[in-house]
């Protein structure tokens, strides 16, 4: 799937995997590989690998 000539990567959070793997296989695409984490004071850590 393109938009505007370029391909359109899916990602997830961790809220919700089951419903962003539903949306990506209707889309037909792939979601991209991510790690969520946090860091020790609490804020969210996202590496997009």
């Amino acid at each position: 799937m393109t938009t505007n000539g370029q391909e359109i990567l899916l990602f997830a959070g961790n809220s919700n995997p089951e419903l962003a793997e539903r949306i990506a296989k209707y889309l037909g695409r792939p979601l991209g590989q991510m790690i969520c984490g946090r860091f020790s004071d609490g804020e969210v850590r996202v590496q997009v690998l």
